[in-house]
């Protein structure tokens, strides 16, 4: 089991994988999921980090130290039960080898010094997902960490809720690995942030988005109020000029932000809004864009998936109707996406029939 504090059961966060809280990783990827029960889940903020660790004197010591703003403070009694739970732990898992961890440690001293570009956090709805890419081979530790927003009695502090230990003994490819272009500390898609500030996305409800070359990427939002809203795009390229990658169109309620990237890469997609009140524009949600060329029919379909599954969720008719249409005519992989667009389409035609019939009974009454 991973080495979970009380005060991950105290917020609500149960974690859905893996359920182990040591274990080997071969390709150099691993997904750590968890969920946030309904009672929670707008109050409760998650945040990570990601250390390399070396052996030195037979103590696991730390080789990438903490920033001021992950510093998490411990108990005397919180360490006694963590190093308690470590030798509990060393002593149960059996299958890391003398020579893997030798390995493992002398690798880590190639780890890059901000390991928090290599996680990738998302969320959707009460769902939190992890997605590490591991730099270099090493032996690599987690910390998920938690707190309340704005709640009087609650964790209004940042502290450690789980703990995973990972034994990376091969990387994948460097074309495939890459840093992530910026760590905000919100994460990426919906976040409590964004909804308790008033702005709720429309369109894309994950934190990734894949682009098809020269295709402009429409992100809609819902709000209440009056604001005023600003992009920044981050790219890893430096030499890119990103400034006119992104425009706002807004509208009584609406907001489009429409984007166009000229190149292959990662960039970071990231919006902020100001209410009428407000001194200073506050960061409320971040995308990662992806455009690879090489993958772009894979992407194609993922693109494919997410509009049939969004315009299903909270689109118009006719929505429904062009998404379903080009989801079976490029026989996108279904996963029960079509059955749920169908009932959706049976739903707006009875909605239909109810309204003309209310028409009729109501001439026929005059």
């Amino acid at each position: 089991m991973p080495n979970c504090r009380r005060k991950c059961f105290e917020m609500g966060v149960k974690i859905v994988q893996p359920t182990l809280g040591k274990l080997k990783v071969d390709q150099g990827r691993i997904s750590v999921e968890v969920f946030i029960d309904k009672t929670h889940s707008q109050n409760t903020v998650l945040n990570y980090t990601l250390n390399s660790k070396k052996a030195k004197n037979g103590n696991l010591e730390s080789n990438t130290p903490r920033s001021i703003g992950d510093t998490t403070a411990r108990t005397d009694a919180e360490l006694t039960q963590k190093r308690s739970t470590e030798k509990d732990e060393n002593r149960n898992i059996e299958h890391m080898s003398k020579s893997e961890t030798e390995q493992n440690d002398s690798s880590n001293s190639q780890s890059p010094p901000d390991l928090r570009k290599y996680v990738f956090m998302s969320r959707a709805d009460s769902r939190v997902v992890f997605d590490l890419d591991f730099p270099v081979p090493g032996t690599y530790v987690l910390d998920i960490e938690g707190r309340t927003l704005g709640e009087k009695g609650g964790h209004n502090t940042e502290s450690v809720l789980c703990q995973f230990k990972f034994s990376c003994n091969k990387c994948s490819s460097h074309d495939e690995r890459f840093p992530l272009p910026d760590t905000p500390e919100i994460g990426w898609g919906p976040t409590p942030h964004c909804m308790r500030y008033g702005v709720r996305p429309a369109s894309h409800g994950y934190g990734h988005i894949y682009i098809l070359p020269r295709e402009t990427v429409k992100i809609r939002f819902d709000y209440t109020g009056k604001y005023e809203f600003k992009t920044h795009i981050i790219s890893m390229n430096s030499s890119i000029n990103t400034e006119k990658m992104a425009t706002c169109r807004i509208s009584p309620n609406k907001l489009t932000v429409e984007v166009n990237v000229p190149d292959e890469g990662h960039y970071a997609l990231k919006l902020f809004a100001k209410k009428e009140v407000d001194s200073d524009f506050i960061n409320v949600i971040n995308y990662m864009l992806i455009f690879d060329q090489k993958n772009a029919e894979k992407y194609d379909k993922r693109m494919m998936r997410e509009r049939l599954s969004k315009a299903t969720e909270n689109g118009t008719e006719q929505e429904v109707e062009e998404a379903l249409k080009n989801f079976e005519f490029y026989r996108v992989p279904d996963q029960g996406e079509i059955q749920k667009a169908k009932r959706k389409l049976k739903y707006f035609e009875s909605r239909r029939g109810s309204v003309t019939d209310n028409s009729s009974l109501f001439v026929s009454q005059i």
